[in-house]
């Protein structure tokens, strides 16, 4: 995977077939070579697995605060497990359009509410549920697809299907001679965008913050007014250029070890890239700097 201390690969496939065992003595210091590559700049990772969920792989989702149903578990909607779902999260037409006809054979996911880090990309509906091999109910309503971006922006998908992006099912669901009519197709076309960097992207630009009386300052007195404003903008791949990002959750952090606020900021007009917000500096001397923008997890700035 790296060669002269430098890895060779940009992205990783990770799809470890159930029956492998040899991995199992070495799990641990594979998972931590694997962690060091994901804390790497621009790095990304896909997991995917199946019903049987190779113990090496559960212990690798975990570390993403994804955990897998129990094993040789399925989803099913009571009568098949070829399920049909057409819930896409997160609901973003730029990211993954409402595709329907989605099918999906395999394990379901549980994510961990309190990581923030970790969001559902697919869900099932709320009619379908996890068996285990004795029939039993073990998850209502699973996750499916599940995404999560670091800090470093750098992301992993996780999924328990290895059906749901092959050619077998692709052309199951084609609805033209062309692959590209297939629902599966064209959701793991944009699963796979987003997961290595493809789509998602913002760029911040034109950053000012000023008060009445000075643009830019180094400085600025206690229980001063202050204005910020900022540019986002969003990568378009199919057209080749950024375009103004339109999101009512931009919000901005003015950290100081003691007071920390986080304001909203509002867009200046619709289909304009400028978000402003206003905040009075706190009545305490000490540094004070601005920090990351607050965004969607599903973003990368």
């Amino acid at each position: 995977m790296s060669k002269y201390d430098s890895y060779l690969y940009d992205n990783l496939i990770f799809m470890v077939p159930s029956g492998v065992q040899s991995l199992t003595k070495y799990s641990s210091l594979i998972i931590k070579d694997f962690l060091d590559f994901f804390d790497s700049p621009e790095k990304n990772i896909m997991i995917i697995a199946d019903p049987a969920v190779f113990p090496f792989t559960r212990k690798f989702a975990n570390e993403f605060g994804v955990d897998f149903d129990p094993q040789s578990s399925s989803v099913t909607n009571g009568t098949s497990f070829a399920i049909l779902t057409t819930d896409l999260l997160p609901e973003d037409p730029s990211l993954f359009n409402k595709t329907k006809g989605i099918v999906y054979q395999g394990v379901g996911l549980q994510l961990d509410a309190k990581n923030p880090f970790v969001f559902p990309i697919l869900k099932s509906s709320e009619s379908d549920y996890s068996v285990n091999a004795k029939g039993e109910i073990v998850n209502e309503a699973p996750v499916l697809v599940a995404g999560y971006q670091g800090l470093n922006n750098n992301r992993v998908t996780i999924t328990g299907s290895t059906m749901m992006c092959s050619n077998v099912q692709i052309t199951r669901t084609a609805t033209e001679p062309s692959h590209t009519s297939s629902p599966n197709y064209l959701f793991c076309e944009e699963l796979v965008e987003w997961n290595f960097g493809e789509s998602g992207i913002l760029k911040a630009d034109n950053i000012l913050h000023k008060s009445k009386n000075e643009e830019m300052p180094t400085e600025y007195p206690i229980k001063t007014d202050i204005e910020y404003s900022i540019d986002l903008l969003q990568w378009d791949k199919k057209k080749g250029q950024w375009h103004s990002f339109n999101n009512a959750d931009a919000q901005l952090e003015f950290v100081m070890i003691d007071p920390y606020y986080r304001i909203p900021l509002s867009q200046s007009k619709a289909g304009q890239p400028t978000y402003r917000g206003a905040l009075r500096t706190p009545d305490r001397l000490g540094a004070v700097s601005y920090t990351h923008l607050t965004l969607p997890t599903n973003r990368e700035v």
